[in-house]
């Protein structure tokens, strides 16, 4: 569960665990660098297995509000901070990497809501995968909309298996959602699903 108002800005995001019936909170997850007051860590979490990611949509660390996502493991009852993913060479201010994220196995999507591609808050989206070896998070790809706009705000992600869905909620006519699916290491636009 995020916490993007905990500290002051600075964000949290608890991890929940079933035992028999009852859910207990077992472990508050922190940014190692969190020493912003506003980088809103916990804005959007998302966890699968062992791993769990969270996003913090105003880290400065590329820029002011260029955004950044935390992966965290479990190794018992513990969670430790992994991997910090920023955008790879196109990050900018503004862009709010890390408004979406999810994770699913050894991929991870976050959204960057924000990102000027297509014009103004257009959007996109990054796709991270792990190293199974070394277990280095690394850029795989850069998922933009075919049809992309200035407003479209692209970014908002979920990932499962092989397919990605990315929505774009302000795009004109009520919204889209985009999906992606992987072959090997590459993913390909599928299909757009609308109100119109």
């Amino acid at each position: 569960v995020g916490a993007r108002g905990y500290n002051s800005g600075q964000g949290a995001a608890y991890i929940f665990v079933l035992i028999g019936t009852t859910w207990s909170q077992q472990s508050i997850l922190t940014a190692s660098d969190g020493v912003s007051s506003d980088d809103q860590f916990g804005n959007s979490v998302s966890i699968s297995g062992d791993y769990a990611i969270v996003g913090a949509p105003y880290n400065d660390d590329v820029g002011t509000n260029s955004g950044s996502a935390y992966i965290f493991k479990r190794s018992g009852d513990a969670w430790s901070e992994q991997a910090k993913l920023t955008a790879g060479g196109d990050a900018a201010s503004g862009d709010s990497f890390g408004s979406s994220v999810s994770i699913s196995g050894d991929y991870a999507i976050v959204g960057a809501s924000r990102n000027d591609d297509g014009g103004t808050d257009s959007g996109s989206a990054y796709i991270f995968t792990r190293n199974v070896t070394t277990g280095v998070w690394s850029e795989q790809q850069k998922l933009i909309a075919s049809d992309r706009q200035a407003g479209d705000r692209f970014g908002q992600s979920a990932i499962s298996g092989d397919y990605a869905i990315v929505g774009a909620w302000q795009k004109s006519g009520g919204g889209a959602a985009y999906i992606f699916k992987r072959n090997v290491d590459t993913w390909s636009q599928q299909k757009i699903v609308g109100l119109n």
